[in-house]
């Protein structure tokens, strides 16, 4: 009833949580009717049909759709604007594009058409065109593409939505820079971060707590817990910010948790992640650890992985004891998972406390051979409360490893346009494809066997 009363007044209606959502637009241009179709509704076709000819053609406005309908193609975003009742530029909406990848070990075979690439993402570029490219890499950090891309794509919504970004980001900095992610230059990923931090300062309250959005007056004690976290890892990364937003805030954190010990305090094992940001400050000691560990529950697996983790930077300096009690851990089955309770969490913070402390490398391979299976093709895990923390952890892995030296050698691209050669080594190398090209299968054959990761994307 919303969507049809939104569709008469011409307005737009973008359920966030309802997935990707395709707008079509009526032929008279009275009403512009927003539907979240399937993936053969006659609604995505003719979207998709729209962005192929854009793309086709090369055009930065499409006017073959009505009257005053205007498309323009930007970096990873198709923006549509349209007449309302004589307004051009009444309504707005952005078609976004994500980005495809993974990986092989001799051949593969790819489907990547306009269709599958139509996402979620907020990314602009000027040049007014999409191209596509795919990038091929010895390197492990391809992999990573598509939580990036969907963190990337996530709205402001929340306090913990945009936290978890920065968490990603944050932990994806320093190797955009080297050049080890061709899809994001790290003059993006600094935009986004630039954006994010700005946003979270709105939301700090004079007591250094966060509201959980920009129209509440009181604090979000759980979204905090997420932003000290968040901007812990901005320092880490060498990221150039106003610290005295960190310092209130970890100054609150502290109060609140040694202050009470009341339910509504420790009723989440996510508030593990406040102790974290205070042992990675140096705002608390040993001693103080151990009182805090206390107020949570006992036999809580996630809420231990991250003080144990907290304890890396406060407790011995041998390991010893820690590396022989995560030598009897297992990666746990993936449940429903949410802001609250998360067994990807738990998961990623046994990962980042045994990369920490130098543990049993089949530790750190498990668990992130598991990390890995149980991220979902569209990006995440359960949800961003958990997808920027498994990010975070991922990162830490691979910068753990001695990095891949490989010779250069032979990947062999045949799409219906034809093949070609591309010479792969240990830094990234990309191609750009037709839109002819990317609408069929594309077939990738190694000349040696080794493991080849893979990314289509578009800019």
């Amino acid at each position: 009833e919303v969507l049809e009363e939104n569709s008469k007044r011409g307005e737009w209606f973008n359920n966030v949580f309802a997935g990707i959502v395709y707008y079509a637009i009526s032929e008279k241009n009275k009403a512009i009717d927003c539907v979240q179709s399937n993936l053969d509704s006659d609604y995505e076709k003719e979207v998709s049909q729209v962005l192929y000819d854009a793309f086709k053609n090369d055009n930065v406005d499409v006017k073959s759709l009505g009257e005053k309908i205007g498309l323009s193609i930007n970096y990873n975003e198709v923006i549509v604007k349209s007449d309302i009742n004589g307004i051009f530029d009444a309504d707005e909406v952005s078609i976004p594009i994500k980005s495809i990848s993974g990986f092989f070990r001799g051949k593969e075979s790819v489907k990547a058409d306009i269709s599958t690439l139509i996402g979620s993402t907020k990314q602009l570029n000027k040049d007014g065109t999409i191209s596509v490219h795919l990038t091929l890499a010895v390197s492990p950090w391809t992999r990573l593409v598509p939580a990036v891309s969907y963190l990337m794509n996530f709205p402001n919504t929340c306090v913990e939505h945009v936290s978890s970004r920065v968490i990603g980001l944050a932990s994806i900095r320093n190797i955009a820079k080297k050049g080890y992610l061709k899809e994001f230059s790290d003059k993006t990923v600094d935009n986004y971060i630039k954006e994010d931090f700005e946003y979270l300062c709105r939301l700090q309250l004079e007591n250094g707590g966060f509201k959980y959005e920009p129209s509440d007056s009181n604090v979000c004690w759980w979204g905090t817990q997420y932003v000290v976290y968040a901007l812990t890892l901005l320092e880490e990364s060498s990221y150039e910010y106003d610290k005295g937003f960190l310092d209130r805030a970890l100054d609150y954190v502290k109060k609140q948790m040694f202050n009470n010990s009341d339910s509504e305090t420790f009723n989440s094992p996510v508030m593990g992640l406040g102790v974290v940001a205070l042992a990675m400050n140096k705002k608390i000691n040993a001693t103080e650890l151990q009182t805090l560990r206390k107020k949570f529950q006992r036999g809580d697996k996630e809420s231990e992985s991250m003080l144990n983790y907290a304890e890396s930077f406060v407790g011995e300096k041998s390991f010893d004891s820690m590396k022989f009690k995560l030598l009897s851990l297992k990666p746990l089955a993936v449940e429903e998972g949410g802001w609250a309770k998360s067994n990807v969490r738990r998961d990623a913070f046994v990962l980042l406390t045994n990369a920490r402390i130098g543990g049993s490398s089949k530790i750190s391979d498990n668990f992130a051979d598991s990390l890995f299976k149980n991220l979902t093709d569209k990006g995440y895990w359960t949800s961003t409360a958990d997808t920027g923390i498994a990010l975070n952890a991922l990162a830490v892995y691979f910068k753990t490893q001695k990095p891949v030296e490989s010779n250069k050698f032979t990947v062999k691209v045949t799409t219906n346009s034809g093949t070609k050669e591309v010479s792969v080594g240990s830094v990234p190398e990309s191609i750009e494809l037709t839109a002819d090209e990317i609408n069929g299968e594309i077939k990738l054959q190694a000349a040696v066997n080794t493991i080849v990761n893979y990314s289509i994307w578009c800019k």
